[in-house]
């Protein structure tokens, strides 16, 4: 699988996409996006998922790879 991490509107900041295998558990990179005003409370899996959904998860970086 490749990750690739969405600035979903920073205004700055670079995140490299992300190889991980099949069935493996995975850890995130750190974020590194600067979105002023906003707090960073975890990863989602979609644009559209709710990020506090999974921010307990997501927010230690390390989740199984379907």
């Amino acid at each position: 699988y490749i990750i690739k991490y969405n600035a979903n509107g920073a205004t700055s900041g670079i995140m490299l996409e992300q190889e991980v295998k099949y069935d493996e558990l995975a850890t995130l990179y750190t974020m590194n996006f600067v979105y002023p005003g906003h707090q960073f409370v975890g990863w989602s899996t979609g644009v559209e998922t709710n990020p506090s959904y999974q921010a307990l998860v997501m927010q230690q970086g390390v989740f199984m790879m379907p």
